[in-house]
């Protein structure tokens, strides 16, 4: 049916737009699992890759203990972790820093 032909782009839109959220920076002032995990909560994730373009120590310190989340550095970034990554939060620098190398 030509009908689903032309809605795919849609549909694949939609669920990029579900698997990818792209946030200022990580808002979490202190290396504590809690805030990171009210930061989390907020954004209505909960597995996630966390990507920016260097990844303060305190948000690492601070993600580190929840389990199936996990901070990564875009210059580490690779295509496995991307589609193996249930949700991937990056920060507005990690998307420049991507659509420079694209360029």
């Amino acid at each position: 049916d030509h009908r689903d032909l032309h809605s795919f782009p849609t549909r694949r839109s939609s669920i990029l737009q579900q698997r990818l959220l792209v946030v200022k920076d990580f808002a979490v002032d202190a290396p504590k699992t809690s805030a990171m995990q009210a930061f989390l909560e907020q954004l209505g994730v909960g597995h996630c890759m966390l990507v920016s373009t260097s990844t303060p120590e305190h948000v690492y310190l601070a993600a580190r203990n929840i389990p199936g989340v996990y901070t990564v550095d875009v210059s580490d970034l690779d295509p496995v972790s991307l589609v193996q990554a249930s949700t991937v939060v990056m920060t507005v620098d990690a998307i420049n820093q991507i659509e420079e190398w694209l360029a």
